[in-house]
Formats: C-alpha cells, structure tokens, sequence
C-alpha cells in the first residue's frame, strides 16, 4: 500500500472520529436519580451494586464521584456494574445512583472478509485490499453516526 493510500485512509478515519465526537457533545449528559445503591465488591473496571433493584441492562449508573458505570449483570440482589472511567476513588461503600438513561451507544458490526477467506478456519485468511476497504467502510459508518 502507497504511503498516500495509508495517509488517505488515516484522514478518513480521523475524520469519521471528529464527527462522532461532535455528535457525542451535541447530545450532552443530563441524568435523573431513581434509586441509590452501595458498592459491595470493586475489581479493576467492574463492581457489585446492592440496593438498585430498578435498575435495567446497559442503564447507566453515577458514583457519589460522578464517575459512571453501566449495569451489566443483573443479579437477584446485586448488579455487576461495569466503569466507564477510571476506578480511583470506588470502593465498598461507595454510593451508586440510577440514572434511568441507558447508554445509548449506536452499535454496527460490519465484516471484512472475501469469499476464499475459509472464515473460522486455522488457516483464515483476508485480502489486504479487501482489509482496507473495510477500514474504509467503517471509518464512512463512524462519520455517519457522527453527522446524526
């Protein structure tokens, strides 16, 4: 691949990221409280919640911090809660509130392969112009989120 090429594709996917913040600043961050709960157990980006039994899959959850987490695991008397920022300052005893927003995180899976690729095989294989072209399709998705 031609240095042009690489920096062509590296302007594209820059360009698609730049967007998809924009977008992201556009929507901005108010939260509501429904419900508050105690961290029982932190371990790395995850932690168990008591005391939220309201609380929903992917729901977005605010420390007394103002750190956030997303609810992941929903037990029958605790949540697992995973962070989405640094874990500094969580711990047992922490406070934890329901937001009632979920996260509200656009997914797209878009493969990259050709037909002779034996897919899930020990010897799968991908072009490296197809690979590109994939690199190229999902830097076009991340900017079309971002123009939403």
């Amino acid at each position: 691949m031609a240095l042009d090429d690489r920096t062509d594709l590296a302007r594209e996917v820059l360009a698609g990221l730049e967007a998809l913040d924009a977008s992201r600043d556009r929507v901005g961050t108010a939260l509501a409280v429904d419900e508050v709960g105690v961290v029982t157990f932190t371990a790395g980006d995850v932690c168990r919640v008591r005391g939220l039994p309201g609380v929903a899959v992917d729901e977005v959850v605010r420390f007394e911090n103002g750190r956030l987490g997303v609810a992941a695991d929903l037990g029958e008397d605790e949540v697992g809660v995973t962070l989405l920022e640094s874990g500094a300052g969580i711990g047992a005893g922490t406070r934890v509130s329901r937001t009632g927003s979920v996260l509200g995180v656009p997914v797209v899976s878009a493969g990259v392969g050709y037909s002779d690729s034996r897919a899930h095989a020990p010897n799968e294989n991908v072009d490296l112009d197809y690979f590109v072209k994939g690199i190229r399709h999902t830097a076009r998705i991340i900017a079309a989120f971002g123009e939403q």
